[in-house]
C-alpha cells in the first residue's frame, strides 16, 4: 500500500500544515486523460501547506 492512508489529513494538522485533496478524476478531466483505475475517488493528490 502506498500513500499516506487516512490518518495522513491528521497527521499534517498536528504538525501546523493545512491540507487539500483533489480527485484524480478532477484533475485529469481537462486535459482528456481516463479517470481513475480501481481506486475511485480516494485516489488523487494532496497538497499541504504550512501554515
Amino acid at each position: 500500500m502506498n500513500g499516506l492512508g487516512p490518518g495522513g489529513e491528521s497527521w499534517f494538522a498536528a504538525h501546523g500544515w493545512k491540507t487539500t485533496f483533489r480527485a484524480w478524476d478532477d484533475l485529469v478531466a481537462p486535459y482528456g486523460r481516463p479517470g481513475a483505475m480501481g481506486g475511485g475517488p480516494a485516489v488523487g493528490h494532496v497538497v499541504a501547506v504550512r501554515e
